[in-house]
């Protein structure tokens, strides 16, 4: 019989003496439930957390989806970020990477000089990429396609997604807050929004018992 104990005890006293630090394990998100595949999504998402960590660990109110939040270790706080992310999409574009919503009330775009579109899985624009150098969504190439081409630069989910982090970075930074009412992209994070979705993200997360606060 495999006594896995013992197995266990002597990797663990090799990474020790070796100096070598094991990858960390993290949960899979929601969009991966029935499409295994997204989990590429997932490894993006988190990449760019740690990338930005430095500036989403100054937010103050992560406990408002995630109550035990502050007492985890660093990876499991960015797959809290990480599942925030996945929500926000969820709520914004039903994990539809070529959801697309042309915007009349925002006006003309920058970048396109058509009506405003909010597209991709967290519903940007291009005209985010004329404010911001962490968009790099491709005006000049995609202007040849149809507007629901799956080929467009910002249909493609990594592109958006970094687009997304960038700016909630960006928000973190001058308001060390998700929920706020001015200053939030998004109306699913936005305090007193008729659209808010804090309470369903929060559920959603909270199904995570590192969440939960032990009595």
């Amino acid at each position: 019989m495999i006594n896995w104990k013992k197995i266990v005890s002597g990797l663990a006293a090799l990474f020790l003496f070796s100096g070598i630090v094991p990858a960390a394990i993290h949960k899979p998100l929601a969009w991966e439930k029935d499409h295994p595949k997204r989990y590429r999504w997932s490894d993006h998402v988190r990449e760019q957390i740690y990338r930005n960590f430095e500036i989403l660990d100054r937010v103050q109110d992560m406990d408002l989806f995630c109550p035990n939040f502050y007492k985890l270790n660093r990876d499991e706080q960015v797959d809290v970020w990480a599942q925030l992310i996945s929500m926000m999409s969820w709520y914004e574009s039903g994990w539809n990477k070529k959801a697309r919503m042309e915007e009349p009330s925002l006006g003309i775009d920058r970048v396109t000089r058509k009506t405003i579109a909010s597209e991709g899985l967290l519903q940007l624009s291009y005209e985010d990429s004329y404010w911001r150098n962490y968009c790099d969504f491709n005006w000049t190439q995609d202007i040849q396609f149809e507007d629901d081409d799956i080929r467009k630069t910002i249909f493609d989910p990594y592109f958006n997604l970094s687009c997304g982090i960038g700016i909630l970075t960006a928000q973190i930074k001058r308001h060390e807050k998700i929920v706020v009412k001015n200053g939030a992209y998004w109306a699913v994070i936005k305090k007193d929004h008729r659209n808010n979705k804090v309470p369903q993200i929060r559920r959603k997360i909270m199904e995570w018992d590192m969440c939960k606060i032990k009595l």
